[in-house]
């Protein structure tokens, strides 16, 4: 068994769970009863981008990688003309993500906060966006693709069930968020070789056909998504075979 399986399957369980939890949202009948949604970057904290476990290169590599992408997320809604979501997204990446890896235990990085600064000051720069990535990127330590793609894909399906009540579009944060990972998983595995990866990479790509940057007026069924991505880790954990 390699040395991420049981987070996969940790993955797979969450998003079994999901699934059920809003099953009554799949519909979208009068008197859905909708789940608690999960502060935006929140989601995952009990989990592997959390605080909980050592603090190992695969771990860092997942917080730096949600940072990664809520500044590609932010900077799609920004283009979108969404400039409140492109606003979150970009304190959740400069704020919310290294005060995430300091609790880790891997201690503050003033030097990415120092690259992150002048997002943080101006979200709506993109000069400032694209120094922020590059240092994001930078910081990011080694580790395997398609282990960073099952990481990355398990909290693009908590981003949209926060996003999703019901079945309707309750936090465009949260969405742009979620599309942006899904997009960042796929991006992962560009030029990974495996008929796995691939596999996983097909489900990915279906994944972010059904999350476009503009949310659509119906969202996909939680039921979908979260089929969509237990595939997906199902084909990372063959692929690690």
């Amino acid at each position: 068994m390699t040395s991420y399986r049981p987070r996969l399957w940790l993955g797979l369980g969450m998003s079994v769970l999901l699934a059920g939890a809003d099953a009554p949202a799949l519909a979208a009948e009068p008197g859905c009863v909708a789940a608690v949604p999960a502060p935006l970057g929140e989601a995952g904290e009990g989990g592997e981008a959390g605080e909980g476990g050592a603090a190992t290169p695969a771990s860092r590599a997942l917080i730096l990688d949600r940072m990664a992408a809520q500044i590609e997320g932010a900077a799609a809604a920004h283009a979108a003309g969404d400039a409140e979501s492109a606003e979150i997204l970009v304190a959740a990446a400069t704020d919310e993500g290294p005060a995430r890896l300091a609790r880790r235990g891997d201690g503050p990085d003033p030097a990415l906060e120092v690259a992150l600064a002048p997002l943080a000051a101006a979200p709506a720069d993109a000069a400032a966006r694209a120094a922020a990535l590059r240092a994001v990127e930078a910081a990011i330590p080694a580790a395997p693709p398609v282990e960073r793609a099952a990481g990355v894909t398990a909290l693009a399906l908590e981003a949209f069930g926060t996003a999703q009540e019901c079945g309707r579009l309750a936090d465009r944060a949260a969405y742009a968020e979620a599309q942006a990972l899904a997009r960042r998983a796929l991006g992962l595995l560009q030029g990974v070789p495996d008929a796995a990866a691939r596999e996983m990479a097909g489900d990915l790509d279906r994944l972010a056909t059904l999350l476009p940057v503009q949310p659509p007026a119906d969202l996909p069924p939680i039921g979908t998504v979260s089929a969509l991505v237990s595939h997906a880790l199902l084909a990372a954990s063959d692929a690690g075979r």
